[in-house]
């Protein structure tokens, strides 16, 4: 945001960092909205939105991803990190297995582009464990 002069234009606006998801579709078309106000988004070629599987997943998460399509987004960002329980577990991640492949699953049927956040490198991780994290993700 500028002051004065126009507003400066942007070609993405993307909520992460932490867990939109959490947020509920009314406070985060107030987020967008804001953006939407303060910025020039006539060149806006991508909305973005970070979800946490748990938040995603299963029948209620499907109705949740439609509801963000509904309000612009057209790109999520999945934080499934692990499809594997153990490495889940070391992460105290909030999710499990086969909440993360429900989402990914939910955010294929909604979004034409979506991304699944792994991480590499956990300390004793078997490489094995993230070729098969990356077939699973695909």
């Amino acid at each position: 945001m500028r002051r004065g002069g126009p507003p400066l234009a942007i070609e993405t606006l993307y909520l992460g960092g932490g867990t939109p998801s959490l947020l509920a579709l009314d406070e985060i078309a107030a987020v967008l909205d804001l953006g939407h106000r303060h910025f020039d988004t006539r060149g806006l070629a991508e909305t973005t939105v970070e979800v946490n599987p748990e938040d995603v997943a299963g029948v209620d998460g499907l109705a949740y991803l439609r509801g963000l399509r509904a309000l612009g987004v057209d790109r999520v960002s999945v934080g499934v990190q692990s499809f594997f329980p153990d490495d889940l577990a070391w992460m105290n991640r909030a999710h499990d297995a086969g909440q993360a492949e429900s989402a990914v699953e939910n955010a294929a049927a909604v979004f034409e582009r979506f991304s699944v956040d792994l991480i590499f490198g956990l300390p004793e991780q078997p490489f094995e464990i993230w070729g098969a994290n990356l077939e699973r993700a695909l």
